[in-house]
C-alpha cells in the first residue's frame, strides 16, 4: 500500500485523521476551529472549503483504494497454496 501514499511525508499522512476531523467539522458549521486545514490551506494559497472539501474527496478516494487492495489480499491468501505471483497481482492492484 506504500504506492497509495507515495509523494506524502510520514509526518503529512500522521495528520491525515485531524485533517479529515477538522475538514467534517468546518464543512458542518463553517464557525467551527480547525487550525490545522487553516494553515495547511493558506499555505497552499487556498480557500478553506475548497481544502475542506478536497481533504474529503482525497480520504474518499484512499479509502476506496485501500479496500480494493484488502480485498484483493484476502482473496489471495484464503487461496491454497497461495499464488507465487502474490505481491504482483496485489500490487496491480494497488495501481489502478
Amino acid at each position: 500500500m506504500l504506492k497509495l501514499v507515495e509523494g506524502y511525508t510520514g509526518e503529512e499522512r500522521e495528520t491525515w485523521p485531524l485533517q479529515v476531523v477538522e475538514a467534517s467539522a468546518y464543512l458542518a458549521d463553517d464557525a467551527s476551529p480547525v487550525p490545522l486545514i487553516s494553515a495547511i490551506a493558506a499555505g497552499r494559497g487556498m480557500s478553506l472549503p475548497d481544502f475542506a472539501n478536497l481533504v474529503l474527496a482525497k480520504q474518499a478516494t484512499y479509502k476506496a483504494s485501500v479496500s480494493a487492495v484488502l480485498a484483493k489480499q484476502g482473496s489471495l491468501l484464503a487461496q491454497s497454496p497461495i499464488p507465487t505471483d502474490y505481491a504482483i497481482q496485489l500490487a496491480a492492484v494497488a495501481n489502478d
